[in-house]
């Protein structure tokens, strides 16, 4: 008995249940070459802003910087009275203030 009612109310909750969107895969072709050029920017732009901390951490003094401060704040004894927030500002102003020559000259 307990069966029939839990397969009934099985089969009634699937009545209910809505269907899926469906998903059009489909890739339209471009009309005007102006769009496309938009997408092909707008891809462009994406990818940088994926790869812009991985080009910070590697291609600047950005970890040496966060690595002193940590140790200066080892060193002065203090636990957390600058914030990592504020180590890791610190450290990004002044990267950018370091690679400012390389950035002109580029």
């Amino acid at each position: 008995m307990r069966i029939v009612l839990l397969l009934t109310i099985f089969a009634l909750s699937l009545l209910g249940e809505d269907q899926a969107p469906l998903v059009n895969l489909t890739v339209a072709q471009v009309e005007e070459p102006e769009q496309f050029v938009k997408t092909i920017n707008i891809a462009i732009l994406l990818a940088l802003l994926v790869l812009a901390p991985t080009l910070l951490l590697m291609a600047t003094s950005f970890t040496r910087l966060i690595i002193v401060f940590s140790l200066l704040r080892q060193a002065l004894g203090l636990q957390q009275s600058p914030p990592n927030q504020v180590i890791v500002s610190m450290a990004l102003i002044l990267t950018i203030f370091i690679m400012q020559p390389y950035g002109k000259k580029a």
